[in-house]
């Protein structure tokens, strides 16, 4: 099932207002698992006072300090496995305009399917191009969620530990959706950021415009037929050069 994950970066308290009400207000309708919301324990109160008025069951991550959004996927990862058995993690860290929302549901079912097949998948919205002068750098994306822990248990063994260790010390109470990562062990861990720690780790990558309304399952062998022919290689700034 998809865990939408919300990273909350923004210095500013009314963009992660609008970031966290916005997605919540395209993932809610479909089929998800209760999403995570992963932010700096300076935003916790105002964060929590946005769900409540949303009505939206989820898990608030507070991190004592900034270590980028490797570490915040490493334990927000951890935590949807603890909640279920698979996840595929759809990750929204920047606010987006979606002008389509039926592209949108069906681009994310196909993109789940994706991940499946353990292809780390990008979803690129043209509309963004109107608004920001970098839009390569705000797509939303997808990834395996165990995909992306045996990434880190492989290539950063003692970080991996540290945010399990973290997220582990104080258990998530049936009366509280809020988990205060251990400072001692968070702050252990180094800055890693995404498209350095984990995209370049990702042999298949695949780009899916919103822009057209895909097939919502496609059959294994139309999954590869069409692969190739209708998305496009992702690359990231980090590829740049390779």
């Amino acid at each position: 099932m998809i865990t939408p994950v919300i990273l909350v970066e923004s210095e500013q308290i009314t963009n992660a207002q609008r970031l966290i009400s916005d997605t919540l207000e395209l993932v809610c309708p479909l089929d998800c698992h209760s999403p995570i919301i992963f932010c700096h324990s300076k935003f916790h109160r105002a964060i929590k006072k946005v769900v409540k008025q949303l009505n939206i069951d989820a898990t608030i991550l507070c991190a004592p300090s900034e270590r980028g959004s490797g570490i915040a996927l490493t334990c927000a990862a951890q935590m949807s496995l603890l909640q279920q058995d698979k996840a595929t993690l759809a990750i929204f860290h920047h606010w987006q305009p979606i002008a389509d929302f039926d592209a949108f549901e069906h681009s994310l079912c196909l993109g789940a399917q994706l991940t499946d097949e353990n292809y780390l998948v990008t979803l690129d919205n043209p509309v963004n191009g109107q608004f920001f002068a970098q839009p390569s750098q705000i797509n939303s994306w997808m990834i395996d969620a165990a995909q992306l822990i045996d990434i880190m248990k492989i290539h950063f063994p003692t970080t991996f530990d540290n945010c399990r260790k973290a997220l582990q010390s104080e258990p998530l109470s049936a009366y509280s959706t809020t988990l205060r990562l251990a400072s001692q062990y968070f702050n252990a861990c180094p800055s890693l950021i995404v498209d350095n720690a984990v995209f370049p780790l990702v042999a298949q990558r695949v780009d899916i415009p919103l822009t057209t309304r895909w097939n919502t399952f496609l059959t294994d062998n139309g999954l590869s037929h069409q692969l190739y022919s209708l998305f496009n290689t992702n690359k990231r700034q980090s590829d740049q050069g390779k």
